[in-house]
């Protein structure tokens, strides 16, 4: 492993300008551009990514809905090795919508690359990384790189869902009741309490919190509370309500 690239990595200061941060440390791994993204149930046909290629192909992509058909998309989903893009699922045996992701992406001159899967504590993601050479150089890089590449994509990872979510994650919209309801969950209340406080039945408050948990992708308070963190939803309710509470 390069352990000077790595500690180089870990000192780095997301907070200035992540983005031109990011793509410097995947040139010095050896790749031209990166795409950085979780496996999360599609929303309003987008995946939120983080990507240093072309925004015309990103559009595309998007609006060709190539998600549902990607090779890395479900590689990452489904295994925890890294993958070739075009040597680990061979293009002729692929099914034609597919093929034509490929196809799309050398118009744009994006030949060769990897993908590497990631855990998260907000579950699978993925970074795709599009090589500057030919196949067979990058069949050999990986061969000698990969433990660098993957222990540095996934500090970029962590990096990034800590400290710039809203790049990777889809912005819930709650509604005011909702972002109310939150507010109070994340100040530790139980439903008996949220429902006093909000003048509202309890089996009401049970089903605010449920919209919430769907809308911001969690299964308990904890998650809940964090997400409501990272995306300063709590902030933004009391600024945009000038919020005083109502018992």
């Amino acid at each position: 492993m390069d352990i000077d690239l790595y500690t180089r990595l870990t000192r780095e200061d997301y907070q200035e300008d992540p983005f031109s941060m990011i793509q410097g440390v995947i040139e010095d791994l050896g790749f031209r551009a990166f795409s950085i993204a979780l496996i999360r149930p599609i929303e309003n046909k987008t995946i939120p990514c983080y990507s240093s290629f072309a925004d015309d192909y990103i559009d595309l992509y998007m609006r060709r809905e190539y998600f549902y058909h990607c090779p890395v998309i479900k590689h990452c989903a489904e295994k925890n090795t890294f993958m070739n893009w075009i040597r680990t699922y061979p293009v002729k045996n692929l099914p034609k919508k597919t093929q034509e992701i490929y196809q799309t992406s050398a118009d744009f001159d994006i030949n060769e690359g990897i993908a590497v899967p990631l855990h998260t504590r907000l579950g699978k993601g993925f970074m795709s990384l599009q090589f500057d050479g030919s196949g067979n150089e990058l069949v050999k890089y990986t061969e000698d790189k990969i433990l660098t590449i993957t222990a540095c994509c996934e500090l970029i990872m962590t990096k990034v869902i800590n400290q710039a979510p809203e790049s990777i994650l889809p912005r819930p919209k709650l509604s005011v009741r909702e972002s109310e309801c939150l507010k109070w969950l994340c100040s530790g209340l139980n439903n008996k309490e949220i429902a006093k406080i909000m003048r509202i039945s309890i089996n009401r408050v049970k089903e605010l919190i449920s919209l919430i948990f769907q809308k911001l992708h969690v299964v308990n308070r904890t998650e809940a509370a964090v997400r409501a963190v990272e995306f300063g939803i709590v902030n933004e309710f009391y600024t945009a309500n000038s919020y005083s509470p109502s018992w």
